[in-house]
């Protein structure tokens, strides 16, 4: 006779009530979960009622300016196109407001807007300058100040999700309002903590960032391989997309104008720390301000260490504290296994291989190789340590006391999306308390259907937000740069492993030692083996038969710049050096070796060098890359437009500042930046020789100042303008017979001839994005 049975302590067998119960709950809850994400209202027709919005007359707005006019970049043909397409139709609004609406004013214009403003992007302080960009502005009044709806995207098609707000009435506003609300405090999360290397344009109307305007931001959320490439096309938006979005929106607004009417108040000190907020399914959404959270989510931790005080859960094992505290620790070692197996898996596939990110063309292969593996993890330390009859609830206690504690720390550092710890922290002290540990093994199916239900609220909010995590997250790490050598070459296999740890982690949540005990010792061992055996199969098959990662749909993204080096530019004049180097440069946005990307007709090009820092053009995305290729192209395959007067930099005077502060001695230099011609893009480094920093400038609302790799103060100016848009005239103040040194990258978002011959060699898995670019180096 065992131990375990002279004690009592009999293994359990298998409970297949309670499996059954479980697996038709998580079945219910996942095609539940999958409808109401694929669901959209049947899209109205062009000629639908004026009254309703119409996915009918937007796709014929998205024709015109994707496909017949196509690139719209600000500096190309293509941007006035399409503010002319726009002014003409909002004119037509306009007309129309006229005959239809005598109680309002309509008014419709164009305005061309420059300026600047210093700001943190991509965690660097730069500052953005604009010249001559287009504005197209309806106004309708009388109407109160307005708020801001940024409605932007990271994919083509899925829910519209709201993923930022301001703390105030919109959000409460957007969630009574929209038919179908969407929105989770995750994403949020991210944003806030700066995990999501992305902006948008919210943050510029937004009054917690830059802006003056309460508001939210929506996003679509799937597909987004093809976001910012040449496959982000309109044959790619799914049916009924964009009319959920717009029926969102368009009730949002009209819900915006009718509080605005009240003058809400500014947001009270409840809000000051943000919202909780989550959807039920597209149906209704939970919203509660940080004030509420810092009780509710500290609340879960309070009740399960209250148990050890009240002995027995009802009427099952007695709660103790040793025996909270071991199943706490086999929680930790569990979850710990949950996210370090599956990443382990990735970057052990990935070595192995020497293929990164095998699944970022076929994303349900990262499905099969992570998930298991995750699921393995989770479970080996329970199948090494297998719970005798009515350990089940003890430990799904200590799971919970393990979420419990995560969640209040997190509350406490203001991450709102702790919220999914505390729902099933409390539903284990629920189960524990309401039905405890006793009868296990013989359990009714009354009982398995009780106990269950404890678990059916976080099991219903969870569900929608694990669904969707790894596909996106998995979408941005695919993306994202990587370092070279092994490092690169395995880093974003280890990161999805440990996402779809944390995603399994979080969807069985403190329900996995009921579904264990109820498995019984034995097959948890079995399924913990077949789990990984099944992960380590996929990722070995995958490997195997997808040497290439990449598809059409799901493209390598290149970028190619026609670098022109200048010589030496002359100060206090306009003469301009001449083009001393002329050569192609080739990069990827991933991790990926270019090789198998790039074709023989470029390779067999006389080699040049490559460098980093000339893609500082692009600046900060040039921190993304790591390695690339370069090859000379002949002077005589200058680009087109050559011909054109090249960037300079001239400066017209420098005198001492009268107004300078009592002590010290101030120059200003009164400098004009002339691009050659309109349409240009580009960034100005200014340094001084001494390693100081500029004291002033015209620029924007404030000096933009990081530290220069090299060491000192570096000031980082990205500048844009449109056709019509040369020349850049400003002043900077520096000390006193200071040297200013200024690293000049002007570049045009247009094709030369040795560009178009290597794009059209390209193979069809990469999309590649071309510009020309003139490099100069100026001393004042």
């Amino acid at each position: 006779m065992s131990g375990r049975q002279r004690n009592g302590l009999k293994a359990p067998g298998t409970d297949w009530r309670l499996l059954t119960v479980a697996a038709l709950v998580f079945a219910a809850l996942y095609a539940t979960t999958n409808h109401f994400f694929c669901e959209v209202p049947d899209p109205l027709p062009a000629t639908a009622d004026p009254a309703r919005f119409a996915e009918g007359r937007v796709m014929q707005h998205l024709h015109q300016l994707a496909t017949v006019i196509g690139h719209r970049q600000v500096g190309s043909v293509g941007e006035e196109q399409a503010a002319q397409y726009i002014l003409a139709e909002v004119q037509k609004i306009a007309a129309e407001a006229a005959e239809r609406r005598p109680d309002l004013v309509v008014e419709a214009a164009r305005e061309s807007v420059s300026g600047g403003v210093t700001m943190h992007a991509f965690k660097f302080q730069i500052a953005n300058v604009y010249r001559n960009l287009t504005n197209v502005v309806l106004r309708v009044a009388p109407a109160a100040p307005a708020a801001a709806r940024k409605k932007a995207s990271t994919g083509p098609w899925g829910p519209d999700v709201v993923f930022q707000h301001t703390g105030d009435w919109t959000l409460a506003a957007y969630a009574r309002s929209a038919p179908r609300p969407r929105g989770t405090t995750m994403a949020q999360d991210f944003f806030d903590l700066g995990l999501i290397p992305a902006d948008t344009d919210y943050r510029m109307f937004s009054y917690r960032h830059y802006g003056s305007l309460p508001g939210i931001d929506i996003a679509f959320i799937f597909d987004g391989t093809a976001y910012h490439t040449a496959r982000d096309e309109v044959a790619r938006i799914r049916p009924g997309t964009l009319q959920a979005m717009g029926d969102n929106v368009l009730a949002a607004v009209q819900e915006f104008a009718r509080v605005l009417a009240t003058d809400p108040a500014v947001p009270s000190a409840d809000h000051a720390g943000g919202s909780v907020y989550f959807d039920l399914w597209g149906r209704t959404m939970v919203i509660y301000s940080h004030a509420q959270a810092k009780a509710l989510h500290h609340a879960p931790l309070f009740i399960i260490l209250l148990l050890p005080l009240l002995g027995s859960a009802g009427g099952g094992a007695p709660v103790t504290w040793r025996r909270l505290a071991g199943s706490t620790a086999l929680a930790a070692v569990s979850l710990l296994g949950a996210v370090l197996v599956p990443a382990a898996v990735g970057a052990a596939r990935a070595a192995a291989s020497g293929t990164a990110m095998v699944w970022y063309g076929r994303p349900l292969l990262a499905y099969a190789v992570y998930l298991p593996a995750a699921a393995a993890g989770l479970v080996l330390p329970y199948a090494a340590l297998p719970a005798p009859r009515g350990a089940a609830a003890s430990r799904s206690l200590g799971a919970a006391l393990l979420f419990a504690l995560l969640c209040s720390g997190l509350t406490s550092i203001g991450m709102h999306s702790s919220f999914f710890y505390a729902l099933w922290a409390a539903s284990a002290a629920l189960a524990a308390a309401a039905l405890g540990g006793g009868g296990e093994g013989g359990r009714g199916w009354g009982g398995a259907a009780a106990l269950v239900a404890c678990f059916l609220p976080p099991l219903a909010v969870v569900l929608p937000s694990s669904t969707t995590f790894m596909a996106h997250v998995m979408e941005k790490v695919g993306l994202a740069g990587g370092a070279p050598g092994l490092l690169g070459l395995v880093l974003a296999d280890t990161a999805v492993g440990a996402v779809a740890g944390a995603t399994v982690l979080l969807t069985l949540g403190t329900l996995t030692p009921y579904l264990l005990g109820a498995l019984g010792p034995r097959r948890v061992r079995q399924l913990a083996a077949a789990l990984l055996a099944a992960s380590l199969a996929a990722a070995a098959v995958g490997s195997l038969r997808y040497p290439q990662q990449y598809s059409r749909d799901h493209p390598k993204r290149l970028l190619v710049q026609h670098i022109h080096v200048q010589g030496p530019g002359k100060p206090c004049a306009c003469v301009r050096g001449g083009i001393q180097e002329s050569k192609l440069s080739v990069v990827g946005l991933d991790s990926v070796p270019l090789a198998a990307a790039l074709p023989p007709t470029f390779l067999q090009r006389p080699a040049a060098d490559f460098s980093v820092d000339e893609w500082e053009a692009l600046y900060p995305l040039n921190y993304l890359i790591s390695v690339g290729e370069a090859r000379v192209v002949p002077a005589a395959e200058d680009p087109d437009g050559a011909a054109a007067p090249l960037p300079a930099l001239r400066m017209h005077s420098r005198g001492p500042v009268p107004q300078a502060e009592a002590g010290r001695q101030v120059d200003r230099l009164d400098l004009e930046l002339d691009t050659g011609k309109g349409g240009a893009w580009g960034v100005m480094n200014f340094t001084l020789a001494g390693g100081g920093s500029l004291l002033g400038w015209s620029l924007s609302d404030g000096v933009a100042q990081t530290e220069a790799p090299q060491g000192g103060a570096s000031h980082m100016v990205r500048f844009a303008g449109n056709l019509h848009a040369r020349r850049y005239h400003f002043w900077l103040d520096v000390p006193a017979g200071e040297k200013l040194r200024v690293g000049l990258y002007v570049k045009f978002v247009e094709e030369s001839a040795a560009t178009r011959q290597l794009l059209a060699d390209l193979p069809d898995w990469t999309s590649p994005a071309a510009v020309v670019s003139y490099h100069s180096r100026w001393q004042f």
